[in-house]
């Protein structure tokens, strides 16, 4: 199996960006894509039908109504899924949400993705959150969810990785809960990128800034649907631009509660869930919002990647993402590890 693509499911997919991370190492072959949102994906379909992507099929429908027996045997996958992906709705233990943890359905979803992993005894998972859900609650539901996982026969592993410490443009922390069937746990990748303020030594780049990622990125265009599409002017009002301009790189708007990124440093975290889908940031030079693409940038997407939906729905789509490079470097590590202990 380690000499061909491993077949992976993956579960609360979105709009694919972790999947596109696997797939682009050249190890792993999307079989199949769940995602209960249809425009999230219809994204992972059009991406398909680009040639980016190769998902074998994508499935719209809520994971926990799904049998996953019958969803591996469908698609040829029974006892042959080589990996469990994916990253269910984080809401309720982020510190922007409302923080209910398990009382709220959507984090119950976390225990759906483990029903999988039991029924279809992958060689690893991948289990990707926000770092809140490691404390809420005093760490009780993590718990909990390491040793459902451990007595299904996996080592567990779990760290919060800062995607700008792997070549991302932005400091997004992510929680990965990653096992490994056996008793071989997952050693996280080292970083390769870090911070120049603190006198890096060693083989270290410095972190990619927003000046690097919005490089060769033309003026927006005024109109949808943008070129690169997505790169499309926010129509903000005289006052609102003059209020952009007095804010120094780097500084605060606290009438829309949003940052200003500073051109020599990578992006702040983009946020997702509030009503209008998304908050993104102010322009480190121009005195507006970031586009849509220019989000997709500091998320590491490249413009190949194109989006389904409106203005609100992209911008939800790429909130909600993985960086890329982050996905990445999880992505080649458990290739690494699965191909070391096959030769073992």
């Amino acid at each position: 199996m380690m000499n061909k693509k491993m077949p992976v499911i993956s579960l609360f997919s979105g709009a694919g960006v972790l999947d596109f991370a696997f797939e682009s190492t050249g190890r792993y072959h999307t079989a199949v894509a769940i995602e209960y949102d249809k425009t999230f994906a219809g994204t992972i379909e059009r991406n398909v039908q680009t040639g980016l992507m190769a998902v074998g099929e994508v499935v719209c429908a809520d994971v926990s109504r799904l049998t996953p027996a019958r969803v591996a045997m469908h698609h040829g996958l029974r006892g042959k899924a080589a990996g469990v992906i994916g990253g269910p709705p984080c809401q309720s233990f982020s510190s922007m949400g409302s923080k209910k943890g398990m009382r709220d359905s959507r984090g119950k979803l976390m225990f759906e993705f483990a029903r999988w992993v039991k029924d279809l005894t992958p060689a690893f998972f991948v289990l990707e959150n926000v770092p809140n859900f490691a404390s809420i609650n005093c760490g009780v539901p993590l718990r909990r969810l390491v040793r459902e996982f451990s007595a299904n026969g996996y080592a567990v592993s779990h760290a919060v990785l800062n995607a700008a410490d792997y070549g991302a443009p932005t400091t997004r922390k992510r929680l990965f809960i990653v096992g490994l069937r056996g008793a071989r746990q997952f050693v996280f990748p080292s970083k390769t990128h870090g911070d120049p303020r603190k006198h890096i030594v060693g083989d270290l780049l410095p972190w990619v800034t927003t000046a690097d990622a919005f490089h060769s990125l033309p003026t927006p265009s005024r109109e949808p649907p943008g070129a690169p599409e997505g790169h499309v002017l926010v129509d903000h009002t005289p006052a609102v631009r003059q209020r952009f301009r007095s804010i120094p790189p780097g500084g605060y708007d606290y009438v829309r509660k949003r940052s200003r990124l500073s051109p020599t440093e990578p992006s702040k975290s983009l946020v997702a869930g509030n009503w209008q889908g998304a908050r993104f940031h102010i322009h480190p030079i121009e005195p507006r919002e970031l586009t849509n693409r220019e989000a997709a940038r500091v998320q590491g997407i490249p413009d190949a990647f194109l989006f389904e939906g409106d203005r609100i729905a992209v911008a939800r789509q790429i909130a909600n993402a993985v960086p890329l490079q982050l996905g990445q470097a999880i992505a080649e590590a458990v290739g690494r590890q699965l191909r070391k202990r096959g030769k073992s």
